[in-house]
């Protein structure tokens, strides 16, 4: 992801630095290209950001987490300016299409992504503090 004219900005690094520290306030970072990629691809992006969360305090997938810890990745998300929306549905599946007497229960995640509304800039999140 990189703006022409602007300088040199990498995603993977961007992320791996958020999670080395604690959760920020709600739109501490705020990443102006995010919002101009079309949706598949900014979904794309965001997930990588919840994956690599997952994988890196809690070493599982996103399918493995409790809520605690989704909760957690939320307010991570959050200090980027986005909300997530993670359910999951759970679903008849058949094993075989030939045999449709054998079939088991399967989890589909479902993963939404949202702009998190911006309220007023309190003493944590106010740009000034970052200059």
């Amino acid at each position: 992801m990189e703006k022409s004219g602007s300088a040199d900005f990498s995603w993977k690094d961007f992320v791996e630095n958020i999670y080395k520290r604690d959760p920020e306030p709600t739109h501490t970072f705020s990443i102006e290209a995010l919002e101009e990629l079309p949706k598949d691809a900014m979904q794309k992006y965001l997930a990588y950001f919840l994956m690599y969360g997952a994988k890196t305090l809690y070493k599982k997938e996103l399918a493995q987490l409790v809520p605690e810890e989704i909760d957690n990745l939320r307010r991570y998300l959050s200090s980027i300016g986005w909300k997530v929306n993670y359910t999951i549905e759970t679903k008849q599946q058949h094993l075989n299409d030939n045999d449709k007497s054998k079939s088991t229960m399967v989890n589909y995640f479902l993963i939404d992504f949202t702009p998190a509304k911006r309220d007023e800039l309190n003493d944590t999140n106010r740009p000034d503090r970052f200059a």
